[in-house]
């Protein structure tokens, strides 16, 4: 990779979500929201951060062939299913390998962004409790007890 093509992928890395979104930005978890690349990353770092890239638009796009091809039902849902997976995936390589390279910086404050971001995606929230349908209760009209 030339040095055109990591400054290229640096700058992309700093303004804008490496990943395609699978979330519509109004119900976007917090967890996916893109967290900002520190702007010291180093050459090197840029190219760990495009490897992850590529591999994981790589895997998305094997698992993506022929999607158009499959009717809906169980097989399509599964393989959409995957695609979100891998792209989970992805995200929590990149933000390891950030992790990673801030600690080595000893950039404090973005260590800890790093971690709440991957606490976030890593950590299963419990799914929201619905009260159910209401049972209906029948109260006693006036006059017609019994």
């Amino acid at each position: 990779m030339s040095r055109l093509t990591l400054l290229i992928a640096l700058s992309m890395f700093a303004s804008a979500s490496i990943l395609a979104d699978p979330f519509p930005a109004p119900n976007r978890p917090a967890s996916a929201r893109p967290v900002a690349v520190a702007a010291r990353v180093t050459l090197a770092q840029a190219a760990t951060l495009s490897d992850i890239q590529a591999e994981t638009q790589r895997r998305v796009a094997e698992i993506s062939r022929g999607l158009a091809g499959v009717p809906d039902g169980a097989e399509r849902r599964a393989r959409l299913r995957r695609v979100v997976e891998v792209k989970r995936q992805g995200h929590i390589a990149l933000l390891t390998a950030q992790l990673h390279f801030a600690r080595e910086r000893g950039e404090t404050a973005r260590v800890s962004e790093v971690e709440t971001a991957l606490a976030q995606i890593t950590t299963p929230r419990p799914l929201p409790v619905s009260p159910g349908p209401a049972s209906p209760t029948k109260t006693p009209e006036v006059g017609h007890e019994r």
